[in-house]
């Protein structure tokens, strides 16, 4: 039986025609993903039910598979997904395929399930799964990129390994998107995710037969997490498809995308208001205060603390432009430990913060923004109330609780969940006192924006359970 092709926007698709398996992706002529056997499924639904038990479901398992030519793209269907030896299901998936208007080559994937089950929950699902990347035509040339810290590269086809992360977590994957070069081309392949939603995003290389190819694709989580019969409507568009050029290239069309968001097209009220000499700072220096106990200010940087002081304001004055110092150890407890209780603070550290910032330096002192010690004698029932909640991978799970982190220390801190009231309080409170009582310009609030999305699953913080834009 002759395969089913769709196209849009100069992407061309090859499908089985009984259940719509991926057998080559191209783009401008070009084949990056190729599955000749019998294709590949460009999803699977990760489902589980209140006994605990797991099935994943792909679109060889559907009752019927058709396609919906439309003028603004292309739908496919799946309807009747079911594992029928464990009673799982049934589900509909559809997939939208659209162009990206002004770029041609690229593609707007989304993805709706409807979980018509009243058993089995949905817990995560792969989306786009793309089997059987190629190499280019000189091999050890090929590269692979990611978003690790300020970036990473492997090139050579050989020499490429899994990379998977969270996308927003500590260091890899800080943005939403990856990709694969060769012959001055590259494949894009990025999550357009305004809010955030939970998800990993991943490479992964695949020997069959003795021959390597890859896979690419993103592991998002739903709405209703550990309730029987919730689905699935994607609120963002996974584009993917060939541009000209490499990682530069990939960066700049990524940020094109960024910069049309709010939260960077629509900046702080006062954001330009005044000088910009006087509102941006331009040299920054990291102080750490004492590398031994001490309720007291003694050292910073291993300079006494009076000694420090003098260079910081001889730097100003020589440089002649505004200046911070993100402060780390100004609290009495040690790092990492008994937060969110940063008071008291050394002695002396009032003082410093107000001669260094009469000479015009700002003081910035560390906080952390979503820890809570589990040791801490604040740490009550109505922090664990609070706390992210994770549990058992099942429907209806009968136990839901808080999961400690560990920073090296051999302490152990709770994430609490940013979308309560109560948290967001707390830090608030803090950040109003680290102000008025000691006189600081600004705050360090960490990993709000660098732990990556989590799927709290308490169903008395109001949010959706699991997946959601909550975080």
């Amino acid at each position: 039986m002759k395969p089913c092709r769709v196209e849009t926007n100069g992407m061309e698709m090859e499908l089985d025609r009984r259940s719509l398996a991926m057998i080559r992706l191209s783009f401008g002529g070009r084949t990056w993903f190729e599955n000749p056997d019998n294709g590949a499924s460009l999803w699977r639904l990760h489902a589980v039910d209140a006994r605990g038990r797991r099935v994943d479901l792909e679109c060889g398992g559907c009752r019927r598979a058709e396609v919906v030519r439309r003028k603004d793209g292309v739908e496919l269907r799946w309807t009747g997904v079911a594992n029928r030896a464990a009673g799982a299901g049934p589900f509909d998936v559809t997939v939208r395929l659209a162009p990206v208007a002004g770029r041609r080559l690229l593609t707007a994937w989304r993805i709706d399930v409807r979980n018509r089950s009243g058993d089995w929950t949905l817990w995560h699902l792969l989306f786009p799964l793309l089997n059987g990347l190629r190499p280019g035509p000189s091999p050890d040339r090929d590269m692979l990129f990611w978003p690790e810290m300020w970036g990473m590269q492997t090139t050579g086809w050989e020499r490429m390994k899994e990379v998977s992360g969270v996308c927003g977590g500590y260091g890899k994957h800080s943005a939403q998107f990856m990709g694969f070069s060769h012959s001055d081309r590259t494949f894009y392949f990025a999550s357009h995710d305004p809010e955030q939603w939970p998800k990993h995003m991943v490479f992964k290389p695949v020997s069959c037969r003795s021959r390597r190819s890859a896979q690419m694709y993103f592991l998002a989580h739903p709405a209703g997490m550990t309730e029987a019969g919730n689905s699935y409507r994607q609120q963002y568009e996974v584009v993917l498809g060939e541009i000209p050029g490499d990682w530069y290239d990939a960066a700049r069309t990524y940020a094109q995308w960024v910069r049309g968001r709010p939260w960077v097209s629509s900046p702080p009220k006062n954001a330009f208001k005044g000088l910009r000499e006087e509102r941006e700072i331009l040299v920054w220096e990291q102080g750490s205060i004492n590398a031994f106990p001490s309720e007291r200010v003694v050292t910073v940087n291993d300079l006494s603390a009076s000694k420090w002081a003098r260079q910081m304001k001889t730097l100003k004055r020589k440089l002649g432009v505004r200046m911070a110092v993100h402060m780390y150890h100004w609290h009495q407890t040690p790092f990492d430990t008994n937060y969110p209780e940063y008071f008291p603070v050394k002695q002396g550290f009032k003082d410093l913060v107000a001669d260094l910032q009469d000479a015009g330096i700002v003081i910035m002192p560390y906080i952390n923004g979503r820890l809570w010690d589990h040791s801490a004698p604040s740490y009550d029932a109505q922090a664990e109330l609070h706390a992210v909640k994770c549990c058992a991978e099942r429907a209806a799970p009968p136990l839901r609780f808080a999961w400690p982190e560990s920073y090296g220390n051999g302490q152990l801190l709770v994430t609490m969940c940013l979308a309560t009231e109560f948290w967001r309080r707390k830090v608030v409170q803090l950040c109003e006192r680290i102000v008025k009582e000691l006189g600081c310009r600004g705050i360090y609030l960490d990993q709000l924006g660098c732990s990556g999305s989590r799927t709290c699953v308490d169903p008395r913080h109001g949010h959706s359970l699991g997946g959601g834009s909550y975080w």
